[in-house]
């Protein structure tokens, strides 16, 4: 019986201690299921942020990419409208500046204040530098020039190898160091002197005229030789040029007093104009 007794007693002070143990339990997690529920309902009371608190940039289409530079105290923004534009952060009205070229929606926009450079690509993957302080435009790598297919996903800028990667379906690098050439390494482009030069905007080309009478068209983008037109004036230098609107009919004149109208896609001569005593 005293064994009995002893046992009982051991039995009923454990059922006890869980008893205490289970009840601690339960407030425990009571407890944690209050707060849970107090948190929520704090986060979706939350108060809205003053408007003394923000500053909102207006921008039509919206804006796609933005970049922010600390050390200018600038920020830009690119969008579907194919500008880039640049703020001044604590005044959101009007943009200081408009930097125009493009001709897709901006998809990528990067700050190096080591180069004061500004890098933007557009999604037609053309490749934009920009001087940070002048705003002025001073590199354009296109299509032609880096041949990267496909369409852009994501692009990042390295500062210390100034290289560009374009992941597409694949990974493209472009090197974007300046390269600096003697005089030696120049390429000659006329063996005599160019009296005249002129731009086609319809077709992103540029035209050079030498004293030889030789015509040739660049490529602005890649610097490729495209074609040329030999003995434009026979002998005579080619001393002026001019294109007409629709930039497909190129007139020179030489020095052999004549004007001659070429058509511009092949080099055919159309017309030749001369004055009356010279016929005489």
């Amino acid at each position: 019986s005293g064994i009995n007794a002893e046992y009982g007693k051991q039995w009923y002070q454990r059922r006890v201690r869980e008893a205490v143990v289970s009840t601690q339990s339960t407030n425990v997690e009571s407890a944690l299921r209050d707060n849970a529920m107090k948190r929520c309902a704090q986060g979706s009371s939350a108060r809205k942020r003053l408007s003394a608190d923000q500053t909102v940039f207006y921008v039509y289409k919206g804006v796609k990419t933005f970049a922010y530079s600390e050390s200018y105290n600038i920020l830009v923004t690119g969008g579907m409208d194919r500008l880039v534009r640049i703020w001044n952060p604590y005044v959101n009205t009007k943009p200081t500046a408009l930097l125009r070229g493009h001709n897709g929606p901006i998809f990528y926009l990067y700050i190096c204040d080591r180069e004061q450079r500004i890098y933007s690509i557009s999604t037609d993957k053309t490749v934009k530098v920009w001087d940070a302080q002048d705003h002025s435009q001073l590199c354009t790598v296109g299509m032609k020039s880096h041949m990267i297919q496909g369409e852009m996903t994501a692009v990042l800028y390295n500062e210390f190898t100034k290289a560009i990667a374009i992941t597409t379906d694949c990974l493209s690098v472009l090197n974007l160091r300046e390269n600096r050439y003697s005089q030696s390494e120049a390429t000659q482009t006329h063996r005599d002197a160019i009296h005249s030069i002129r731009y086609n905007p319809h077709f992103k080309q540029i035209v050079t005229a030498c004293n030889s009478s030789m015509i040739k068209v660049w490529d602005i983008e890649s610097g490729q030789h495209v074609f040329e037109y030999n003995n434009a004036h026979g002998n005579s230098a080619v001393t002026s040029m001019i294109f007409d609107s629709s930039g497909r009919r190129l007139v020179t004149g030489g020095r052999d007093g004549l004007l001659r109208i070429w058509n511009y896609n092949n080099g055919q001569c159309l017309r030749t104009l001369e004055g009356r005593s010279m016929k005489k």
